[in-house]
């Protein structure tokens, strides 16, 4: 699921595979367009929640959802960051007992 806030592609296709160009993609009233390779880059809304998601073409509605969107992080691989300092921690503290 995508972060709030974070920006996500998202491909529209016909039947077929064919990449629909210039394809309408609405997310929390925010209207994206489909490139020529069928790819639209959106931005997630900036609160986390369920929002309404629709895809449409001309005057037909291709497609309608519904996309939850996560809480965003801090700042990005801080939990990895976090995690090696505290293995550090516990391995100077464990060689400190011995």
């Amino acid at each position: 699921m995508p972060k709030a806030g974070a920006q996500f592609d998202v491909a529209i296709a016909d039947d077929t595979g064919s990449p629909i160009v210039g394809a309408m993609i609405t997310i929390d009233g925010v209207v994206y367009t489909s490139g020529a390779n069928g790819v639209a880059r959106l931005t997630a809304p900036s609160e986390p929640g369920t929002y309404a998601v629709s895809v449409t073409f001309g005057s037909y509605v291709m497609y309608s959802t519904e996309i939850t969107i996560d809480k965003a992080g801090g700042v990005p691989g801080f939990e990895l960051l976090s995690l090696i300092a505290a293995l550090g921690v516990a391995f100077i503290l464990f060689r400190r007992r011995k």
